[in-house]
């Protein structure tokens, strides 16, 4: 990894945490508009009813609508605050993980190995950390 990498991940990873926290507002004030919205839906209707004879021939119940329009809403707004949550919750890691990459001093590799390459490496670390140091020998 290259400080500058880090260093845009982390920006990166930052403005994930900025815009899902914009995300949560944005949904918790539409979560919490929507019962106002269901009482204009319900006056609009009874509006209608006095208004028009005609419209209960094609709607029997107009104020179904209105219940079945918030619900949905309701659904599809708690599923998109759950996920801007979980969003939330990986981009403040992500953004951790990335500051402590930044702030720290460790400029090389790393190499994991399995439990048995330790006991049977013929291999110098050395050479894993450097691959030209193989070059340099058969040189």
């Amino acid at each position: 990894m290259t400080k500058p990498l880090v260093h845009s991940s982390l920006a990166l990873s930052i403005l994930s945490v900025l815009s899902a926290l914009t995300g949560i507002a944005i949904l918790s004030v539409s979560l919490a508009a929507l019962e106002p919205a269901l009482q204009q839906c319900k006056l609009a209707f009874t509006q209608l009813d006095t208004t028009q004879d005609a419209y209960h021939f094609f709607s029997p119940e107009p104020l179904n609508s209105c219940f079945v329009a918030k619900a949905a809403l309701t659904g599809v707004f708690s599923l998109m605050l759950i996920s801007s949550v979980l969003e939330l919750g990986l981009a403040v890691l992500t953004a951790t993980l990335w500051w402590k990459q930044s702030s720290s001093a460790f400029s090389g590799n790393v190499i994991f190995l399995s439990q048995n390459s330790k006991n049977k490496s013929s291999v110098s670390s050395e050479s894993l950390c450097n691959p030209t140091y193989e070059n340099i020998l058969t040189s």
